[in-house]
């Protein structure tokens, strides 16, 4: 089978956004996958529509890109930035970081993630038994790890990862503003690149790709540490009426206020992520 054959099949999809998209979360594809295919996918699981990216790391700057460290040789004596170097050692003198089950994360955890949601706009944190849940799960699934960040023996921050082939994935990962002048995440980040590239089958660590809906610092912040943006390009599939919903919305930004405000964040990443689709086919950038 092809790599485009084998990417559409189920196994490799999964929801994101309550249920209202799916994603791919196979193997980086170089190669596009055929819409059509997709679209089956996407009216079997009742969702809003698909995206997945493709052309990993190309040549060319685009407006879609992931954040991966693949420097086999990565230590913090290797990384460039001064202020990346001194926050990591004085994370390391802080804090230990080691492997966490997924079974003490789903009864442990949960005032970290609840405390860490609080700094993210346009994010809404799940309940504690829904939390409780998903943590369960994730100690079902094949290739699932967590590393932990401890001050002392208190959970300072930790990090959902997923090994995929030869990258290793960070699904997820939070702070508890408490330990913030630990600076725990230096220490998870750090130990994340340094521990899985020693392995022989790890190539990359990947922290996913260019956020569309809730703000955040971290891309600045892994690549102040040695990481990189690994640039490619994105696709989507939309259900009819939600494709001409965000065909309208792209053209005329007032249409949005006329929707649900339930409904309003979605609609608005679709129509930021269209965009993207758009500019990455035309070679610009937005």
């Amino acid at each position: 089978m092809s790599e485009g054959d084998l990417a559409v099949s189920a196994e490799y999809w999964g929801p994101i956004s309550g249920g209202k998209l799916i994603v791919f979360n196979g193997a980086f594809l170089k190669k596009n996958i055929c819409k059509a295919l997709v679209l089956c996918l996407v009216r079997q699981k009742k969702a809003w529509g698909a995206m997945w990216t493709y052309d990993f790391d190309c040549e060319e700057e685009t407006s879609w890109y992931h954040y991966i460290c693949d420097a086999k040789d990565y230590d913090v004596t290797t990384i460039k930035n001064k202020k990346g170097r001194y926050y990591i050692r004085r994370s390391l003198n802080a804090c230990v970081v080691k492997q966490v089950d997924y079974h003490w994360l789903a009864n442990n955890a949960y005032d970290l993630y609840i405390n860490a949601a609080v700094r993210y706009k346009n994010f809404t944190p799940i309940n504690e038994e829904a939390y409780r849940l998903n943590m369960l799960n994730h100690a079902k699934e094949d290739g699932r790890d967590a590393l932990g960040v401890f001050v002392g023996d208190q959970l300072a921050a930790y990090a959902n990862l997923g090994i995929v082939a030869q990258d290793v994935k960070v699904y997820a990962s939070y702070f508890h503003p408490a330990f913030s002048n630990c600076y725990p995440m230096y220490a998870l980040y750090y130990s994340i690149a340094k521990i899985y590239l020693r392995e022989s089958h790890i190539i990359r660590i990947d922290n996913g790709c260019r956020p569309l809906s809730h703000d955040t610092n971290i891309g600045d912040f892994v690549e102040r540490i040695g990481w990189r943006k690994a640039y490619c390009r994105l696709d989507m599939v939309l259900r009819f009426p939600i494709s001409l919903i965000v065909l309208v919305g792209k053209k005329n930004s007032i249409f949005q206020y006329l929707l649900p405000a339930k409904f309003r964040m979605g609609i608005d990443s679709l129509i930021k992520a269209q965009g993207i689709v758009d500019a990455t086919k035309k070679g610009t950038n937005i």
